[in-house]
């Protein structure tokens, strides 16, 4: 059996994105589209969805979201008190040097959520859960509540690859994993 493979593009994203900078964000209602969230190396946020109407994609919206600095990480989370999806992304400001996140919702420019972490690397890998937010560079993880009070820290002693979280009888526990060299 022999299958004819044809590349079709629809649109492109801009500049090179990381792995794990490419998310289908889901309609919040049966009349609502999908939306397509990529964050690339130039540090820009595109937003963008298809137009019924005339069958084209459409820009929800474009914001650097890290100012020139790459965009190292994203997740979808569904935020408390709210029950949306929000696009939470993972980098540096190159202003104030530290690993910053930041939260956009499907459709507004601005992050509702802007939270500098004081890690002096990039935040390269989160995860969230409500109010918890698992953070880590390649070296550092850290656990935030509130994007305020540090829940916990660790220096593992190898390169991290990917953090989570495991909920036991109500109790968050951060799941990382890690390089090692053999």
């Amino acid at each position: 059996m022999e299958l004819a493979l044809r590349k079709l593009e629809y649109t492109e994203a801009g500049a090179i994105t990381k792995r794990g900078c490419l998310h289908v964000v889901p309609g919040e209602h049966t009349r609502t589209g999908e939306k397509v969230a990529v964050g690339n190396v130039t540090g820009e946020l595109r937003v963008f969805g298809a137009n019924k109407t005339n069958n084209s994609l459409e820009d929800a919206y474009r914001v650097p979201a890290f100012n020139q600095s790459p965009v190292e990480c994203m997740r979808l989370a569904v935020v408390p008190d709210k029950d949306r999806v929000a696009i939470f992304v993972g980098g540096k400001s190159s202003a104030e040097e530290h690993g910053d996140v930041r939260a956009f919702s499907k459709r507004s420019k601005t992050p509702f959520i802007d939270f500098t972490t004081r890690m002096s690397d990039p935040v390269s890998h989160l995860d969230v859960y409500q109010h918890d937010l698992f953070a880590a560079t390649d070296g550092y993880f850290n656990h935030f509540y509130n994007c305020q009070e540090e829940r916990g820290s660790f220096a593992p002693p190898h390169e991290i690859n990917d953090v989570s979280y495991i909920s036991m009888d109500g109790i968050l526990y951060p799941v990382w994993a890690a390089k090692i060299d053999y």
